[in-house]
């Protein structure tokens, strides 16, 4: 090993397996278990799978797995459980890899754990300084997109479909149709009880001295009462004031209490999960009502005077809004247009992986090419981009995506969609033809010309 691949990762260009994440982070789901960043695709064990309800923080932190993955990154050798930062890493994109170095590179707690794990067979002093933490389930919403581990409504739904169709195994499974997850062999009956994991919440508050940056999810949130109670106790200790808080909400319930709590972190980002404008946001973030959500973020963004205080948007893009997403762009920018207090790019466009049936990589051609259009048209009309020019990038690799080859399984999975989205428009007395005909009627005239079938017979060709 060299001594620049022990100590001097300036860039992160010359160890192109070297991540800083496992240098700084503990990264938590709503089952309890625990990875070393979000994209990672397999739970740190010691056997048995870690889990925050039997196994302490300091104890993952220096285990034989984690210090052993630090070793191989060090070392240069690939890690499976990155592949996604790899392949980003290919097309050109700023992968959560290359994220770590603009973070931490020129950290100097990070530099001596880098050192330090060098020489020690990966085990480090230095201490947990990011915390990610999605602590529970409990959610208002069920997500098209969303898993059962991840929102209590949608395990309620799953249970409800489970009846209804007599299929038990969806109970069991995070989603309709999608069998492929990390959560293997767990069932949701386990799910611990956050608010009863006394020596967790206690470990976390004596981390918030070192702490310097704490990102939460959900479930929601703002209807998480552990999430407040700690946050509160970093203003008590004066810890929040070296504490950077990267918050993420479907802006449906929001506590003004948080905005209080904000303003005595060094930053506080206010992240809304939101997935189209209007329409399209209430039927794939079913039963969210549009004309909450936005006034909820516009109330967040007025806040948005003092540097420290920032609200933006996740985008997740799919299937459901890859045709109609620059509506609600337009909108971001109107909103930038009537109060410019962005102070950095608005939102996220994050390309959907999981569940495949709904990866814009299976759209059909003729969808590609409209959703192609209307991002380039939104390119030479955005005020954002203009002002943001870095966020190219992200529209150049959407771009990439959709002009890439159809996928070998590509008829499964547009019978998949079909069959999908008519269990739950069914079941919820929604309607896709009715909510986005257009792409309805693409679907169906693919279906039809491709494979000799109509919607309804695809979707019966397909079993729960």
């Amino acid at each position: 090993m060299s001594d620049k691949n022990k100590g001097e990762p300036e860039s992160g260009l010359e160890n192109t397996s070297l991540c800083l994440y496992p240098f700084v982070q503990i990264s938590t789901i709503p089952s309890g278990y625990v990875r070393p960043c979000c994209y990672y695709t397999k739970f740190l064990a010691d056997g048995e799978k870690f889990n925050v309800a039997r196994d302490s923080l300091s104890k993952i932190w220096n285990s034989a797995e984690m210090a052993t993955l630090r070793t191989n990154m060090l070392e240069g050798r690939k890690i499976p459980g990155c592949n996604q930062c790899y392949r980003e890493d290919q097309v050109g994109s700023t992968s959560l890899r290359q994220r770590s170095f603009k973070e931490w590179g020129t950290h100097p707690g990070v530099q001596n754990a880098l050192v330090e794990a060098g020489l020690s067979g990966g085990k480090i002093s230095e201490p947990v300084r990011y915390l990610e933490l999605k602590p529970g389930n409990l959610c208002n919403l069920k997500c098209r997109i969303c898993n059962q581990f991840d929102s209590s409504k949608v395990a309620s739904e799953m249970r409800e479909l489970a009846t209804k169709y007599g299929v038990p195994h969806l109970l069991t499974q995070p989603r309709l149709l999608d069998e492929s997850r990390i959560e293997v062999d767990f069932d949701i009956s386990r799910m611990p009880d956050w608010s009863k994991l006394g020596d967790f919440w206690k470990e976390a508050e004596e981390l918030l001295s070192s702490l310097e940056v704490v990102s939460i999810a959900g479930g929601e949130p703002m209807l998480l009462e552990n999430v407040e109670r700690f946050l509160k106790r970093a203003v008590a200790t004066g810890d929040s004031r070296h504490i950077k808080v990267f918050l993420a909400s479907n802006f449906t319930h929001f506590n003004d209490d948080f905005f209080e709590i904000a303003g005595n972190f060094e930053l506080f980002e206010f992240i809304a999960s939101i997935d189209g404008f209007g329409s399209t946001q209430e039927y794939i973030r079913y039963p969210a009502k549009w004309p909450t959500v936005a006034e909820n973020f516009k109330k967040a963004k007025s806040r948005m005077v003092d540097g420290r205080l920032k609200a933006l948007t996740n985008i997740t893009l799919q299937i459901l809004n890859v045709l109609t997403v620059t509506d609600l762009l337009d909108w971001l920018d109107d909103l930038e247009l009537e109060a410019p207090h962005f102070h950095q790019h608005p939102y996220f466009l994050n390309i959907l992986s999981h569940p495949s049936y709904l990866a814009i990589q299976n759209l059909p051609p003729k969808a590609r090419l409209l959703a192609i259009d209307r991002f380039e048209a939104y390119r030479g009309r955005s005020r954002l981009i203009k002002k943001f020019p870095e966020m190219n990038e992200r529209l150049d690799l959407i771009i990439e995506v959709l002009g890439s080859p159809l996928p070998p399984d590509y008829e499964l999975r547009l019978k998949e969609f079909a069959r999908t989205q008519s269990v739950l428009d069914e079941h919820r007395g929604q309607s896709l033809k009715d909510f986005n005909p257009e792409l309805f009627a693409i679907v169906e005239d693919e279906l039809r010309e491709k494979f000799g079938r109509d919607w309804e017979t695809a979707a019966a060709e397909v079993s729960l």
